[in-house]
């Protein structure tokens, strides 16, 4: 019989490689780097010998003073302050150790005498005493005087030192001491940098964070980052939410090494790109308040900081345009930002859209008044809004009270009586006499001539800056506009037309460029014509001719695009993440791509390339990996024939490895979210897309979830550390390879690796590319069979109505599905002021704990009574009873708020006056906007709330309310139950399907699961741009890309530094930027409201009987309660009699326990529970196994610690989680490592850490938990 043991029965000869292995293997055990590479001079097999002898000795010596530390710990009683484990460790870590427990054995010793000191006190004669205790005070108090003193003498230096800094306008200086002295500045001093820093132009800091750049613009919108850290010396973490989006995401600003600060000079500069607040002050004694330019005295005037808007609004208003249609401008621009958003003048056509009138923009260049005429798409005849931008300020453009000379000759005149209508000065026989008249300048001549005289200074704007944090948006919303403010549901418009195939006919272009050059060539024959009218006119022909033809162009691409279906394929990435060997060619431990793996929809032949082939050899500055990435890109398109779509599973991975490689064209991202990535490749499109947003689940669970062939069971046993450029095809051991992976992955390793072509029996070694290859090739084939079978499930579901491929989401797959069949028929979607209004009514699902029971230990018998899928629930509630609203929401009038439960549905603002009915668990949620949180109060809340009709009904029934109404609107022409019809079909295709068809079951489960997120989407008032550096294009011919224009970045920042909040640098051909944009997009909030307020309503009359009867709740999570299992039975007979429905089953709108326990085939209850707060408990479970045998586990959640970081902290406690939440009720403070070395498996838990364009392994990642 063959021997397949693995395992070497004696010693052999060790050549170079095993004892180069093996010094390998002891480097690490010992936590040190190898002293020489393998091909390195002087690294011979004698060489190698001598470092596994020495290695070796200082194995022996570190578990010497290891068991030393071990016995002194044990000793004295003091911790150790790393784990007993010597893996990864030396002998100098343990002596460093020792020595810590001596000096801690000393000090407790230094205590004990301090103890038996103080009873010697206590001995003395009392005057003694007291003498012995003032004199310690006073000794104590002159300390804390001296303390005092010397850090108030170090403060004022420091103070003087950064004022003489910002005197001398010396910003790097101050960077530097902030980030190298860690020194800190006063808010006001921070401010006036802030302002300096401005009046000297434009400049952009580069922040230096873990070694990766980070580069942000001087601005407003980065404002408050840079204060944080100018006051704080670092972003303080805790705090980051209350910045919004002015933060860098994943960037933890406690690392900064340096701050780099540079002012942008560009070759030439783009006058009025867009506006903000006037950035000087009024010298002069006149008032210019109405076009927002104000003096000293009003920059200080609180009342007239508060009234300050955005100074495009202030001139809306200020033309005559409602506030309602203002505050939908401001809410689609400025999010929670007001005042700190730079309004682009090309935005300026979509405002004009809104306000539904032409705006006329007046700007001076070259001392002539130019204007341009935004058209607005409304036909009917409505007077143009005149506007005047000067120093990126938007003001009112109108008759000013001043005459031309009485602005020119301002400080001779200023004093003189009725000077603003002096035109000249005569002078007759020697006397002089003013001569006046009505003629006066233009507003945008009177601010221009002005400031060339230099009547515009940079005071003191500390409190008029200040004062662009004002925000009103949540406050005042108006709703005498909503008429305008809705739509009927359809889908976007590229769907649209994907559905229609067809896109706009050429005699709708021809009109469109009729219109376009009759806006270019409108003229005002009130102004002047300059005297290069000519040239003016032939430019800007051309540039409209070209503006126009590239946008033809782009709708020919575009009707291209359509209908030209890309080729499909899927693929992964492999990367070198061993830490030790980046660092040492790198100098980072950032990872690096190795393999690529990418198989089309046609065939299974998946191609594998190795970064390292001879083919991908980097040289004439091009890498191994670009070229690597070309051939991918190759294939996607087949050289530029077609283009492509390519699936990655968890495609934020890979695009960090590739992204530095791709020609980037755009990219779909969200919330830190990549969902697809947009690029070119000989003229072709290829789109990379997160499988992960249709299929949430790991590769490792395709083969169960979607019931595939068994061959695609996909085990993991690579090691991935193994993995280095100079191993590659190179044999190995298996028992060497072994010793890299987990116990659990050692298993399967040794099962598989008898199966892998490349493995020899006879030296029990393999070749461990062609293992990882072999890896990479199941992972790819995975993924394809595992969407392809999504797809047919899909296509079976929706009678092939519906595609995956056409979708980026599993929500938005189900949003169109409901599209399709009618859900949304008649129904309206909302923006502005009324998208706002219904968003105030959003309330997520209610998690809380009973304040009765919190942080205590619970005994007895306890149930988690769960709803079945809560928000299918409620979707087929809501239409049973209602349907979704129909028609337009019409605002309620005073006399209609008493029959506001007549209407089909409404939105309310109620101001609840008094609670009758107390529940031990309380419905009321009020929003606490300070600390970003729900309160559930039994007392009437501080403030109005807005909520929907279904869910003041439930405060009426439940709490016994007595209440107010202010304001409202409502929908009263029914509902549409579609939606509902086709929720039940699907839940019950998948009770159907649950035992016969897992796939089938699971698809319709996440299709239940994200049926109606897409109708609350948020807002969002930044987008990611990809700025090109350089354009190219390849040639066929000659097959080569040449370069067809070069554009200087630098001059693209300075032009649009208002509206950017970041960027930073892709690769050699373009930058990713991030700038503010306008968001008026429609959404379905009250259609969501609906649902989320009806899975409430079946929540609460569960909870109202409880409370009732006076049976316990402990805890309630969105669609789950705890309470104790003999109240179950009770709670259903009640709900029974009162409405007459069973409770306990397994259909929609039913309760069932919901317990899980490996074995389990009885009942499953809780036997103790501690709850500390919000997703914080522990159930310790219990029930019989098949044979009747009692068996025990956990049920737990902890927010924020992951299941290796409490397995972890649970060995403390002798592998027993109730000790370590036994400790947390009790109020202490535990350190909690998120990413631990499980020592048992000998598995490290993997964390990434994503830094712009790069990732690497977290290091030791810990939180601290408290309750």
């Amino acid at each position: 019989m063959e021997n397949n043991n693995i395992f070497p029965n004696n010693i052999e000869v060790m050549s170079k490689s095993d004892y180069y292995n093996e010094a390998k293997n002891q480097s690490r055990n010992l936590g040190i780097v190898l002293p020489k590479r393998w091909n390195e001079a002087g690294s011979t097999k004698d060489y190698w010998r001598r470092q596994v002898a020495n290695n070796t000795k200082s194995i022996t010596k570190r578990n010497k003073q290891f068991n030393k530390a071990l016995k002194i710990s044990r000793e004295t009683g003091v911790q150790l302050s790393k784990a007993p484990a010597t893996y990864g460790t030396n002998h100098k870590d343990w002596m460093k150790e020792i020595r810590r427990l001596q000096a801690q054995q000393r000090r407790n010793s230094k205590q004990y005498q301090t103890a038996q000191a103080r009873k010697a006190i206590i001995k003395l004669p009392l005057k003694q005493i007291k003498q012995t205790k003032e004199q310690r005070r006073q000794t104590k108090r002159a300390k804390q005087t001296a303390r005092a003193l010397k850090e108030a003498v170090n403060q004022r230096n420091t103070k003087l030192k950064f004022d003489r800094l910002i005197n001398q306008n010396n910003f790097q200086s101050i960077l530097n001491i902030i980030t190298n002295e860690n020194k800190v500045m006063s808010n006001n001093q921070a401010q006036r940098l802030y302002n300096k820093i401005l009046a000297q132009g434009r400049y952009v800091i580069t922040y230096t964070v873990n070694g990766v750049e980070y580069i942000r613009p001087v601005n407003a919108s980065t404002r408050d980052t840079l204060i944080q850290i100018l006051t704080n010396g670092r972003l303080d973490i805790a705090n980051i939410n209350t910045f919004g989006s002015d933060t860098l995401d994943e960037v933890d600003f406690t690392s900064i090494t340096s701050m780099i600060i540079r002012r942008i000079t560009p070759t030439r500069e783009i006058q009025n790109r867009d506006g903000r607040f006037f950035p000087y002050l009024n010298t002069t004694n006149e008032d210019l308040s109405k076009y927002q330019i104000f003096n000293q005295e009003q920059a200080y005037d609180k009342n007239l900081i508060k009234k300050r808007e955005h100074c495009l609004t202030f001139t809306l208003l200020a033309s005559g345009v409602s506030k309602s249609v203002v505050n939908e401008i401001k809410m689609s621009y400025f999010g929670n930002e007001e005042g700190r958003v730079n309004i682009s003048k090309k935005d300026l056509h979509q405002i004009s859209n809104s306000i539904k009138r032409d705006i006329i923009v007046h700007t001076i260049s070259s001392d002539r008044i130019q204007k341009q005429k935004i058209k607005s798409t409304n036909n009917e005849e409505s007077e143009p809004i005149n506007i005047a931008l000067h120093s990126n300020h938007y003001f009112l453009y109108d008759k000013s009270d001043y005459s031309k000379y009485s602005i020119t000759h301002y400080e001779e005149l200023k004093d003189v009586k009725d000077f603003k209508n002096i035109i000249k000065i005569k002078i007759v026989k020697g006397k002089s006499y003013y001569e006046r008249s009505d003629s006066k300048i233009n507003s945008l001549l009177l601010v221009d001539k002005l400031h060339k005289q230099n009547y515009f200074k940079k005071l003191d704007l500390i409190k008029f800056d200040e004062s662009n944090s004002h925000k009103e948006l949540k406050n005042h919303i108006y709703l005498d506009n909503i008429e305008n403010e809705q739509q009927e549901c359809k889908a976007s418009f590229t769907e649209a037309k994907l559905i229609e195939g067809k896109m706009p006919d050429k005699e709708q272009l021809d009109k469109e460029h009729e219109e376009f050059m009759k806006e270019v060539f409108d003229d005002d024959d009130n102004e002047p014509l300059p005297d290069n009218i000519n040239n003016i006119l032939d430019n800007t022909h051309n540039q409209a001719v070209n503006i126009f033809d590239h946008k033809v162009e782009r709708q020919n691409e575009k009707e291209k695009k359509i209908k030209e279906k890309p080729k499909i394929f899927y693929a992964d990435c492999e990367s070198y993440v061993n830490k030790e060997d980046l660092e040492l060619q790198y100098a980072n431990n950032n990872h690096k791509l190795q393999l690529l793996g990418i198989v089309s929809d046609d065939n299974d032949f998946v191609n594998i390339m190795n970064v390292n082939e001879p083919r991908f050899r980097g040289g004439q500055g091009v890498s191994s990996e670009q070229y690597l990435t070309n051939e991918f890109m190759s294939i996607a398109t087949g050289n530029g024939k077609h283009n492509g779509l390519v699936y990655f599973h968890n495609l934020k991975y890979d695009y960090h490895i590739l992204e530095k490689n791709l020609n980037i064209k755009d990219r779909c991202e969200k919330d830190n979210q990549i969902y697809s990535i947009n690029c070119k490749y000989k003229g072709k499109e290829v789109e990379l897309r997160d499988s992960f947003k249709i299929l949430p689940f790991a590769l490792s669970k395709f083969q169960k979830e979607l019931n595939l062939p068994e061959q695609f069971n996909k085990k993991e046993a690579i090691a991935y550390d193994y993995y280095t450029k100079y191993n590659n095809n190179k044999r190995c051991k298996v028992l060497d390879y072994n010793k890299l992976l987990s116990k659990e992955e050692q298993l399967i390793f040794l099962k598989q690796i008898i199966r892998e072509p490349s493995y020899n029996v006879e030296d029990k070694t393999f070749d461990p590319l062609e293992y990882y290859k072999e890896y990479l090739r199941l992972d790819c084939l995975v993924l394809k069979k595992g969407i392809q079978k999504f797809n047919t499930v899909i296509q079976e579901i929706t009678e092939n109505k519906m595609n995956v491929y056409d979708c980026l989401t599993i929500s938005s797959l189900t949003d169109k599905y409901m599209m399709k069949e009618g859900a949304y028929k008649d129904v309206y979607e909302m923006k502005g002021n009324l998208r706002a209004y219904v968003a105030k009514a959003v309330y997520g699902g209610r998690v809380s704990v009973n304040e009765i029971y919190k942080k205590k230990v619970i005994e007895g018998k306890i149930a988690d009574y769960d709803g079945v899928s809560l928000y299918p629930s409620a979707i087929n509630r809501l239409c049973r009873e209602i349907g979704l609203p129909k028609g337009k929401a019409k605002r309620f009038t005073q006399e209609q708020f008493k029959d506001w439960d007549k209407m089909t549905y409404s939105i309310l603002t109620v101001k609840i006056t008094k609670v009758n009915k107390i529940q031990q668990m309380p419905f009321i949620a009020y929003k606490n906007e300070k600390e970003g949180s729900i309160n559930y109060l039994n007392t009437p809340p501080p403030e109005a709330l807005v909520i929907d009709s279904t869910t003041l009904k439930d405060y009426i029934k439940f709490h016994d309310i007595e209440y107010e109404i202010s304001e409202g609107v409502y929908w009263n022409e029914g509902g549409n139950k579609k939606m509902g019809e086709v929720i039940k079909t699907l839940f019950e295709a998948r009770l159907k399907y649950k035992k016969t068809n897992t796939a089938l079951a699971n698809t319709i489960k996440l299709m239940l699961n994200s049926s109606y997120g897409k109708t609350i989407m948020k807002k969002t008032t930044t987008e990611t741009k990809i700025v090109k550096t350089t354009k190219k294009s390849y040639n066929k011919k000659t097959k080569k890309w040449v370069v067809k224009q070069e554009t200087d970045f630098e001059r693209y920042i300075f032009n649009n530094f208002n509206t950017i909040k970041y960027y930073r640098k892709l690769n050699d051909n373009s930058y990713e930027v991030e700038r503010t944009k306008s968001d008026n997009s429609y959404n379905r909030g009250h259609i969501g409201c609906a649902i989320l307020s009806t899975s409430k309503r079946i929540m609460n009359e569960v909870f109202d009987i409880a409370n009732t009867k006076k049976y316990p709740i402990y805890y309630t999570d969105t669609d789950s309660l705890h309470c104790n299992c003999e109240d179950v039975p009770k709670l259903e007979e009640e709900y029974k009699k009162i409405y007459n429905k069973e409770l306990n089953g397994k259909q929609l709108e039913q309760f069932h326990t919901d317990f899980d326990l490996k074995g389990s085939e009885s009942e499953i209850y809780a036997t103790k529970s501690i709850f500390l707060g919000k997703k914080s408990y522990i159930d310790c479970l219990e029930s019989k196994d098949q044979k009747g045998n009692t068996i025990k586990g956990f049920h737990i959640r902890l927010k924020g610690i992951t299941k290796e970081g409490l397995n972890h902290e649970a060995k403390k406690y002798n592998n027993s989680y109730l000790g370590l939440y036994e400790d947390l009720a009790k109020g202490k403070e535990i350190v909690i490592t998120l990413n631990p070395y499980d020592i048992d498996n000998q598995k490290q838990k993997v964390l990434f850490e994503y830094k712009k364009g790069n990732v690497s392994f977290k290091d030791n990642f810990t939180r601290k938990v408290k309750f």
